[in-house]
């Protein structure tokens, strides 16, 4: 079968799959899923850890469409993951996000007829959050905003006074539980399109391999956005983020698999040099790469229960110079709203 990573099984002469291989499926495929993440705990009198009671809950929804011709040499797939996820701990007063990612992508793929596991392939990808983005934490923080010029000002963009005279701007003070403004809705939003060439030569159960070489051009919109420069500094630097375009070469690589149905994997990692940058900078030559991986482990408990671990690590220089991680460990209620595709593989 046609996979969601765009692998390809071929056929004998005549037509049928070949021994030990699944039938083709031709025309279209559609599959949309929801599911929900809950998670518990009370401590009291425990060592290292506050009284009360953690929270964390959210949900995620894949989305598919893909398209196969009837001489299997035109597909195209289209595929939606949407991940939001909420904590409230005894530390922090609010609930708050801690966990907002959509993306879509689009691929069409051109299988030779000579090799049906390569050829040429067209790519658009959107990226961004859904909700705005903010920071806070359960005790005050001292705070430095940064505009455009590298100026210290605070959160009205007014200049920071220097009382002692030290040269240095004295920091804003952000109460406990106050929040830090940062993104404005769908914000970042990350515009990606891509040409160049596919080959998937494995399509197993236990491993489906699919890999892209091309030429990719990248627009990323920040609306204004700030980040936080270091989390960990006694003095928080709130600087602003950058609109950046980028043109360069791009490689994709992504595998998948599963075992007897209650074990799924993938892993995906992606690079980026541009060659191009609409914003000046210090940064050059192999110090501009941008990198992304992410890897997906599930273990069906039930038709309708699994647990999920996510991993996700990316660096974009352009935006902010250092690495970003996310770990999610889930079990999750599944939905199956619409569809099969994907049952015996991954969703993302």
């Amino acid at each position: 079968p046609v996979s969601q990573e765009g692998t390809f099984i071929p056929k004998d002469l005549e037509g049928e799959a070949k021994e030990g291989e699944e039938e083709i499926k031709t025309g279209w495929d559609y599959l949309l899923r929801a599911s929900a993440n809950f998670a518990v705990n009370n401590n009291k009198r425990v060592v290292g850890a506050p009284d009360g009671t953690n929270l964390n809950f959210g949900m995620i929804i894949v989305g598919a469409a893909d398209y196969l011709s009837d001489n299997t040499q035109h597909e195209w797939l289209n595929s939606l993951n949407w991940q939001l996820g909420f904590a409230k701990t005894p530390i922090i007063d609010e609930v708050y996000k801690n966990a907002d990612s959509l993306d879509f992508e689009t691929v069409y793929l051109y299988h030779l007829p000579p090799v049906p596991w390569l050829g040429p392939f067209a790519a658009f990808q959107l990226k961004t959050v859904v909700f705005p983005s903010y920071a806070v934490f359960g005790a005050d923080s001292a705070v430095i905003y940064r505009d455009t010029a590298g100026a210290a000002v605070d959160a009205d963009g007014n200049a920071l006074p220097d009382a002692d005279g030290d040269g240095n701007p004295d920091p804003v003070t952000v109460l406990g539980n106050d929040r830090i403004d940062l993104t404005d809705a769908f914000a970042p939003t990350t515009l990606r399109e891509s040409l160049g060439v596919f080959a998937a030569p494995i399509d197993k159960p236990l491993i489906k391999l699919d890999a892209r070489l091309g030429f990719g051009f990248w627009e990323t919109f920040v609306r204004d956005g700030y980040t936080i420069a270091d989390y960990d500094a006694a003095i928080l630097e709130i600087v602003p983020m950058q609109d950046v375009v980028e043109l360069g070469p791009e490689l994709r690589i992504a595998a998948t698999g599963h075992i007897h149905k209650f074990v799924n994997s993938g892993a995906r990692a992606l690079f980026m040099l541009p060659v191009y940058t609409s914003v000046a900078t210090d940064i050059e030559g192999i110090d501009k790469l941008n990198m992304e991986f992410d890897f997906s482990l599930g273990v069906k408990l039930w038709d309708w229960a699994s647990i999920d671990y996510l991993f996700k690590a990316y660096k974009l220089p352009m935006i902010f110079n250092d690495w970003q991680i996310q770990n999610s460990l889930l079990l999750s209620i599944n939905f199956s709203i619409v569809g099969e595709r994907g049952a015996e593989g991954t969703d993302g």
